[in-house]
């Protein structure tokens, strides 16, 4: 008699057994490596992205592995007009790898691009730059700062850069609070932009009724029933925040901090 013999069926069970043990381990060490801190589940750690607006803010960022939205420069339109040429001005941070870091890319725009070819052209090419860095990134965040624009034109703008880039990056963008509760139905608004768009980003500081607290804002937010960023130009008082809304949020996907410095100021206060 052979010892450690297995039948077929015995060999068959250990081979199953095998496929899941590897099927844990892989989805751990991918788990691992896309892991997200939990609002909800973790209360006191929460989602942030620092943003990165001139080479001075490299030197303020925290020494931590949490993402940066980095502007990539500027779309404007020659001589303020809309009707005139779309022109693209880099902004002064030159393509740098970020060790540990997804470095995502931000582009302000002034308006809607009037014409495509040219924003697509600028735009590729920018992002070639970047990736010339070995930067590992998959958004690209979108502000338009031109309040008089409707948000339909900006949700199409969302959807054509989107078709544009296939599959390769996500969107993220800027909405004003006030211009989407003006819409006839605001959820179903965002449910069809969020066809196109990874996350929506409100600004705290035009998003902040008076008299509302922050954490009020961002369940107001949340009844929006879309996933979105909150940004923010001074660091929260983030256990507050976070225990206000302990369990009572479900697409509140953390904080884009405008201001690395105070970020980091903060960080270096803890005991």
């Amino acid at each position: 008699m052979k010892l450690f013999s297995t039948t077929r069926k015995e060999k068959g069970f250990l081979a199953i057994g095998f496929l899941i043990a590897a099927v844990i381990v892989g989805y751990g060490a991918w788990s691992d490596m896309h892991r997200k801190d939990d609002a909800q589940a973790r209360p006191g750690s929460y989602n942030r992205i620092y943003y990165v607006g001139n080479e001075g803010d490299l030197e303020h960022l925290p020494d931590d592995s949490y993402p940066v939205a980095a502007l990539a420069g500027s779309f404007t339109a020659k001589g303020g007009t809309k009707g005139g040429a779309d022109s693209f001005a880099p902004s002064d941070i030159k393509p740098v790898n970020f060790p540990q870091r997804e470095a995502d890319l931000f582009y302000r725009l002034d308006g809607i691009p009037v014409q495509l070819g040219p924003f697509y052209d600028a735009l590729d090419k920018s992002i070639d730059k970047w990736h010339s860095a070995n930067n590992f990134f998959n958004t690209v965040y979108l502000q338009d700062t031109d309040p008089k624009d409707s948000l339909e034109d900006l949700s199409n703008l969302c959807a054509a850069v989107k078709n544009h880039l296939q599959h390769d990056y996500s969107i993220n963008v800027f909405i004003d609070r006030d211009a989407l509760a003006a819409q006839k139905d605001p959820k179903v608004f965002l449910g069809n932009m969020t066809k196109n768009v990874w996350t929506i980003i409100f600004d705290a500081e035009t998003a902040q009724k008076p008299g509302e607290t922050l954490a009020q804002t961002i369940l107001a937010l949340n009844a929006y029933e879309s996933p979105f960023l909150v940004a923010v130009h001074e660091k929260p008082d983030v256990a507050k925040v976070l225990q206000a809304i302990h369990g009572k949020t479900k697409y509140f996907m953390g904080f884009l901090l405008m201001e690395p410095e105070t970020a980091k100021a903060h960080e270096e206060k803890k005991p």
